[in-house]
């Protein structure tokens, strides 16, 4: 991916967040499933660390019984940019050669 990427952002971590941001809220095991990423829940928590994204419970219905399962959702003012990587709103630095509203 091209653009702007936030420095020490691994090329995992952003397909991750990039999915995050475009489908919404979902489990460890849907993103890993949608993204192919079979070690998703080490470079989500580096995500967590570093403010890209968030955890949260969430119930779901069970076969049996409801459940309480862990959701990740990309953190409020990230976005996608026109280059298609992940950045945090009002964060371009104006480095842009595309001369584009990032």
């Amino acid at each position: 991916m091209g653009g702007l990427r936030p420095p020490g952002l691994n090329p995992k971590e952003t397909l991750l967040l990039v999915t995050l941001a475009r489908a919404g809220d979902m489990s460890l095991e849907k993103l890993a499933e949608q993204t192919g990423v079979k070690d998703a829940a080490r470079w989500i928590e580096s995500c967590v660390e570093n403010g890209w994204a968030q955890l949260e419970d969430a119930v779901v219905r069970g076969r049996v019984a409801e459940k309480l399962r862990l959701g990740i959702r990309a953190r409020d003012g990230i976005r996608i940019s026109s280059h298609g990587s992940p950045v945090r709103s009002g964060s371009c630095t104006g480095s842009c050669k595309r001369r584009e509203k990032c």
